[in-house]
């Protein structure tokens, strides 16, 4: 064909021509572009130390350095993290369900990669759950495992594969054990007591063949984060030993392969819901994978997340154990939320530390226009804009979890942070966890994607695991309450519990006084307060509530920082960087758009 083709000629010789034109040059060499590494995330991270060293004495914080630096290795890419390969492995390896087996019966097994099993076993060696339950060295310090806690919590999670989120809801149930334990000396019948006391050793426990991991069921087809139209009805089996038989359909259920999970149901005509204790394969430690007449009707197929087994469950008389009063299920479980929420927050800013972490490095390696990244004015102006997100928000969230602890362990010594005793922490507690999740959650998101556009092209790519970040990020702004959910909760705290608001703007008073710049700040958003719930019309305060939780948050941090002995230029960048919106938007504006 050539022969007869001028142009195939023309083109064959130019061919030859091509590939002798380099032949007296040097060999090309392609570019490749250094990785960027990380470097032990415990002791590299400012942020995380800043936050420790503001809340935490120093002797104390000294204590914890070695078990910390140890696993700061461990979820790094280095040659000692273990924990950053499972990881990777897990999320490779996404769960499979087997609904039949090979002759037609039912056995809904969720299979797992061996990296995830493994993920499970350090997290019960390493006490992410345990660590909050175990007694401290001083008494008095009791509360602050719940901090030390939330600093492994914070290094685990970004290398986990999101197992950190059956560890929330296995600590959420944790707490609501104990707290029911506690309480109810002797209202429990002895066999709901007997199987509470197991499961809490179990939820507790260091020992990876024996820990348990819990699920929450509340999520239905009809209402969502609307627990008011759940459809799940409960029958008394034997009502005077708490027990039930459940019917109904559970659409979101994540850690499916739990052992034990609590679950939202309606004993026959109630108005109210009742909280009911699981156990999802009651004969497991006689060899018996047998469900507690529970389906696995499908794995979700999700946008992140995707090593963790999220489920549809069909209920069809599966029995379960009534915790607390009758219709006070809400109540009850509003324990387990608190914690849960305060899971969500920290894993957040534990991903925003993680793609800043990248991208830190990343500018000390990645050269363009001839000057390395670290050496662009414009690059690290943004860079340092992240790093200032980072650092208070991270603040923010230890903070909470300070909150938390000195709400579980009380005290009769006010704090010498914030000059609260425990009522005062408690109220302080319910007002800024929705406030602090609502803000962790919205901001990773947009945090994550600034770090993934400062390295750029590489940041979109999978194989750097940045994508990852970003998708999974995004379930941090839905689960346990949407932005505008929790920010029509923060409305109801202001209606119904004034004592809170009150509480936190003399706290935040008290943190701004003798910087005048700060001051302003805090009046401003006081009299923003005042007008807005003042107004008497409920519809534009509802159409303002996220604007009143996020300029709270704006003015939370920024006194955090200032009392937490940060330098001026901290804490000056973050309300340059975080004006309120003081305006109240009317709802006949929003009714033309």
């Amino acid at each position: 064909m050539t022969k007869h083709n001028p142009a195939a000629r023309t083109f064959a010789s130019l061919a030859e021509q091509a590939k002798s034109a380099f032949a007296d040059r040097p060999p090309f060499k392609d570019f490749l572009q250094p990785a960027p590494t990380l470097a032990n995330q415990y002791t590299s991270d400012r942020a995380l130390a800043a936050a420790l060293g503001a809340l935490i004495p120093a002797s104390t914080l000294a204590a914890w350095t070695n078990d910390l630096t140890r696993l700061g290795a461990r979820v790094a890419d280095g040659p000692d993290g273990d924990i950053f390969q499972w990881g990777n492995e897990a999320e490779l390896n996404p769960p499979r369900l087997e609904q039949f087996d090979a002759w037609g019966q039912r056995v809904d097994r969720i299979h797992v990669n061996d990296a995830w099993r493994k993920l499970h076993g350090v997290s019960a060696e390493e006490g992410i759950v345990a660590t909050a339950y175990e007694a401290a060295h001083d008494e008095d310090g009791q509360w602050m495992q719940r901090v030390l806690q939330m600093a492994k919590l914070y290094l685990f999670n970004p290398s986990s594969a999101i197992y950190s989120c059956p560890l929330a809801m296995t600590d959420g149930a944790a707490t609501l054990i104990r707290d029911k334990l506690r309480l109810s000396s002797g209202s429990l019948p002895a066999d709901l007591r007997a199987k509470l006391e197991v499961a809490y050793d179990r939820l507790t426990s260091r020992d990876p063949a024996r820990m348990w991991t819990s699920g929450q069921w509340m999520t239905e087809w009809p209402g969502g984060s609307d627990v008011s139209r759940t459809e799940t009805q409960a029958v008394p089996i034997d009502a005077a030993k708490g027990i039930y038989a459940l019917r109904g359909f559970k659409w979101f259920s994540s850690a499916t392969e739990c052992n034990m999970t609590m679950a939202l149901a309606r004993v026959e005509d109630d108005a109210r819901l009742s909280l009911f204790f699981i156990e999802l394969r009651p004969d497991a430690e006689n060899g018996c994978d047998k469900l507690n007449g529970i389906e696995i009707v499908r794995l979700k197929n999700k946008m992140g997340t995707k090593a963790l087994p999220t489920a549809e469950l069909r209920l069809n008389g599966c029995v379960g154990y009534m915790i607390g009063e009758r219709s006070r299920g809400v109540p009850e479980i509003a324990k387990m939320i608190n914690v849960t929420r305060i899971y969500n927050s920290v894993c957040a800013v534990s991903a925003m530390r993680r793609v800043l972490a990248i991208a830190e490095d990343y500018a000390e390696k990645r050269q363009v226009f001839g000057k390395l990244l670290k050496d662009q004015p414009l690059h690290m102006h943004t860079l340092h804009s992240l790093q200032s997100e980072c650092l208070g928000s991270t603040l923010f969230a230890f903070y909470v979890a300070t909150l938390q602890g000195r709400t579980e362990y009380p005290t009769t010594t006010p704090s010498a942070f914030d000059r609260l005793d425990t009522l005062g922490a408690s109220h302080l507690l319910r007002i800024l966890t929705p406030i602090l999740k609502l803000y962790t959650g919205k901001r990773a998101v947009a945090a994550i994607s600034e770090g993934l556009e400062l390295i750029g092209g590489n940041g979109y790519i999978e194989d750097t695991g940045i994508p990852r970040l970003l998708r999974d990020a995004q379930v941090l702004a839905i689960w346990e309450g949407t932005t505008n959910v929790l920010s029509l909760d923060v409305v109801r705290v202001f209606q119904r519990n004034p004592e809170c608001w009150k509480t936190l703007s003399e706290v935040m008073s008290w943190m701004a006084s003798g910087e005048t710049r700060l001051e302003v700040m805090v009046g401003e958003l006081i009299s923003y307060v005042m007008g807005l719930m003042g107004s008497g019309r409920l519809e534009v305060v509802e159409t303002n509530a996220r604007r009143l939780a996020f300029n709270i948050a704006h003015v939370m941090v920024a006194v955090l920082m200032r009392r937490a002995d940060l330098d001026k230029g901290e804490w000056e960048r973050w309300v340059d960087e975080h004006p309120l919106a003081l305006n109240v938007v009317q709802t006949s504006v929003v009714a033309k758009l």
